[in-house]
């Protein structure tokens, strides 16, 4: 299974003036790339967006 390294979006479009200038440059809207910002979402390498869900999963735990 690859794993790939998760960054936070906030650092990602720290470097940037506004969230518009960031948006911009990621062709997302602003009022997405905010919402996600927000949320603490992760990206990977792959540019995947990731944002943790209230919604839990029971594993046994051999999957802990």
């Amino acid at each position: 299974m690859l794993e790939y390294k998760m960054t936070p979006i906030k650092k990602i479009i720290a470097p940037y003036a506004s969230i518009r200038a960031a948006a911009l440059r990621f062709n997302v809207a602003d009022v997405q790339l905010k919402r996600l910002a927000d949320k603490g979402a992760l990206v990977d390498e792959l540019g995947q967006v990731y944002i943790k869900s209230p919604t839990k999963l029971k594993l046994d735990n051999n999957n802990e």
